[in-house]
């Protein structure tokens, strides 16, 4: 398999992990490739520090104060532009 077919294949089992847990009802607030881990063949989505619940008649979620990894923040949380939607997955 070529290099660029294992990176698309390794972010849609991401991507599929952070459904997993957002169907769970809870926003990790952290995601970056340290937080994902292999065990086996099982990929695992880890540290769940500053995670939060959040209800089902709700889209997101809003903090006093930002939180998460900066380079891995999307733009708009670190700028508080109000559009939280902008580089959705």
């Amino acid at each position: 398999m070529c290099v660029c077919m294992h990176v698309c294949v390794c972010m849609c089992v991401c991507v599929c992990v952070h459904q997993v847990i957002h169907d769970q009802g809870i926003i990790h607030n952290d995601l970056k490739p340290e937080n994902f881990v292999c065990k086996g063949c099982n990929l695992r989505l880890i540290d769940f520090g500053i995670s939060a619940r959040i209800e089902a008649e709700h889209t997101s979620i809003e903090r006093d104060v930002r939180c998460g990894t900066l380079n891995y923040m999307a733009p708009e949380t670190i700028e508080a532009t109000g559009d939280n939607d902008l580089y959705k997955v």
